[in-house]
């Protein structure tokens, strides 16, 4: 599942902070709000 998010931050700045941005912490499944144990794993970031 692709899950955009919108950093309102321009892409030099997204670059700049690269592992450091603010990423979205999901506790559950945004297709079927079941809850996570932990946090929902992310794989990487552009």
């Amino acid at each position: 599942m692709i899950i955009l998010h919108d950093f309102k931050i321009n892409i030099e700045d997204y670059e700049a902070m690269g592992k450091e941005n603010h990423f979205p912490l999901l506790d559950n499944c945004p297709k079927c709000r079941s809850l996570a144990q932990g946090n929902v794993h992310r794989n990487g970031y552009y």
